[in-house]
């Protein structure tokens, strides 16, 4: 960026002083020729401000407005307009000096017959284009944009160029003034571009984002029981309504300066250890399941769920781990929380119920009224699902 700048302000002199903070002999811009509507002389330093301006608008859509008057004033225009178009039309605009009766009416009557607009547009993303290069100018004061709704306002010439365009929408900075724009003005034009788009890029970056955000707090609003999202230290990204009821009472569950974690402290950090290592993908794609109890006997079975994202490693706050409850675990639902983790089918995990029992396969076939034929299959198939290979394995499993 520095040298960008330094080879548009004209090589100013920097001088690095010994506590870092470098001094600068002001840098001017020829504002000579064309009538150069520059307010001011524009320093490296006015430069790197309005730099920075852009990128306080990319991390937040509400500055947009201020940085177009500082932009205004900057090319010495009447205003700066920044829009969107997509395929339904004019999506969004800004213009923070004009009238807004006249913006109101503008997408509907002005912008189709804006010539200047639609020729700077064709041009391409970043090219910084004056309406003298596109349009004569006794054409475009001939226009009914031109008469009903630039001269009004005192807007006589424009500068502007496309900033960014995916997937047919197009983002459009446009500066009407009074003078001809000339080189220095294109210069500035073109040596900010590059900036802009990249503001573009982050607030629609940041608008999916936050449209992800909305939809994942839908899903999980639409769920009946217990659901939550989680980061990689537990930090809580989301909760349905369950969720926060039962985070409300404390008994089990409860939240500590934004960390989900148990009522018991030993419990507490078992949780917070299977969320870490559900970030670091040390949980199986079934995800695990966690007991917790609370006083005068209350208790509740969570599910483990990793979420498979590059952010959830190494970003604060990407969901990591969604947490859902089975329900209150009792000894009768072991086999319940089996079918949940490790995809017994309905048959086997009725079939791993009784060999919970203990008194062997072929009574256990017979309770669930097969063949001891299908019970050697189902067990065959239990034991490949959850990784044990002998029946005492399996009941401890159960057990658990």
């Amino acid at each position: 960026l520095s040298g960008l700048v330094l080879g548009f302000a004209g090589a100013p002199s920097v001088n690095v002083c010994p506590n870092r903070n470098p001094t600068r002999s002001p840098a001017r811009i020829d504002t000579s020729r064309l009538g150069e509507p520059m307010a001011k002389a524009a320093s490296e330093a006015d430069v790197l401000g309005l730099v920075e301006g852009i990128y306080e608008a990319g991390l937040a859509a509400d500055r947009w407005p201020a940085l177009l008057t500082r932009l205004a004033d900057s090319f010495g225009a009447r205003d700066a307009a920044f829009g969107t178009i997509g395929p339904p039309g004019l999506a969004w605009m800004c213009a923070p000096r004009t009238d807004p009766d006249y913006l109101q009416v503008y997408p509907a009557r002005y912008h189709a017959v804006n010539d200047a607009w639609h020729r700077i547009v064709q041009r391409g993303v970043g090219a910084a284009t004056t309406d003298r290069m596109v349009i004569e100018r006794r054409e475009f004061h001939r226009s009914l944009y031109y008469q009903e709704w630039a001269k009004p306002q005192g807007y006589r010439t424009v500068i502007g160029g496309l900033v960014d365009a995916e997937h047919g929408w197009r983002s459009v900075l446009t500066l009407p003034g009074r003078t001809d724009y000339g080189d220095d003005s294109v210069k500035l034009f073109t040596l900010l571009s590059p900036h802009l788009r990249r503001a573009v890029q982050l607030n629609r970056h940041l608008d999916r984002a936050n449209l992800d955000r909305a939809a994942l707090r839908e899903g999980l609003a639409r769920m009946t029981g217990v659901a939550m999202l989680v980061d990689a230290e537990a930090r809580v990204v989301v909760m349905n309504e369950t969720a926060e009821s039962l985070v409300r009472t404390e008994r089990v569950l409860r939240v500590t300066r934004g960390r989900l974690g148990a009522a018991d402290r030993a419990q507490s950090t078992q949780l917070r250890t299977e969320i870490a290592r559900s970030a670091l993908g040390g949980l199986p794609d079934r995800g695990s399941s966690l007991e917790l109890t609370g006083p005068a006997g209350t208790s509740i079975a969570l599910q483990l769920i990793p979420v498979h994202h590059p952010g959830a490693r190494r970003a604060p706050g990407a969901p990591a781990t969604l947490i859902v409850a089975a329900g209150t675990p009792n000894p009768h639902d072991a086999a319940q929380r089996l079918r949940v983790s490790y995809g017994l089918t309905d048959a086997e995990a009725r079939f791993a119920e009784e060999i919970l029992k203990g008194d062997g396969k072929r009574a256990a076939a017979e309770r669930c009224g097969i063949s001891y034929s299908t019970a050697r299959t189902h067990l065959s198939r239990i034991f490949d699902k959850t990784g044990v290979h002998r029946q005492a394995a399996l009941v401890r499993l159960l057990k658990s």
